[in-house]
């Protein structure tokens, strides 16, 4: 589609950084949101994906940040699941940002 992406491409990207990741290409995952945020700048599930793809590459801070990105523009994305709720928190943890 080169550059008539839209929103409605959103599921395509998350479906190929989820793809990514399982692969253990979490770089690669990492530009798939980034490119992903181009057509939706403030969608909080983007950041998520972003803080997965690099908490899987052990860069615990930049996770952190894009948790935070996350929770700045989606208030509930803890909500979405246990599982994100754990991954959030576990990374906050791991970073000791919570106090």
């Amino acid at each position: 589609k080169g550059k008539n992406l839209n929103k409605d491409d959103l599921e395509t990207f998350n479906r190929l950084g989820i793809a990514m990741r399982k692969q253990g290409k979490w770089e690669e995952a990492v530009q798939n949101y980034m490119e992903a945020l181009k057509i939706a700048p403030q969608e909080g599930r983007l950041y998520y994906n972003i803080g997965l793809a690099y908490a899987e590459g052990k860069e615990y801070r930049k996770s952190a940040e894009s948790f935070k990105q996350a929770v700045m523009f989606q208030e509930d994305i803890h909500m979405i699941s246990v599982i994100a709720a754990r991954n959030i928190a576990g990374i906050f943890i791991q970073t000791e940002q919570f106090k």
